[in-house]
């Protein structure tokens, strides 16, 4: 019997059941696309403010990816992990 999804647990201890053909990468893709516009222009906005970061909030990643905060934020803390945010900034 195949069943279509599994448990996951996240490097916190958070755990989820999701769909086997999840992809922590489609999910990088789905925030970068989204937050991307927003994130360049607060980058542009507050560039050169000492003290000043922005970033994404698991609220923000929450109402893109349409799932609970608590969720979004291990999606986050992914996607800090294994993402490459330079393409966000532009200089």
């Amino acid at each position: 019997m195949c069943i279509p999804v599994m448990l996951r647990k996240f490097d916190s201890g958070a755990m989820v059941i999701q769909n086997k053909s999840h992809s922590d990468e489609e999910v990088l893709v789905v925030l970068y696309t989204a937050l991307d516009p927003i994130l360049i222009h607060l980058m542009r906005s507050f560039r050169g403010h000492i003290g000043y970061e922005t970033g994404i909030t698991a609220s923000d990643a929450a109402l893109t990816l349409k799932i609970a905060p608590a969720l979004a934020k291990e999606h986050l803390l992914t996607a800090e992990t294994k993402g490459n945010t330079n393409h966000l900034v532009e200089t």
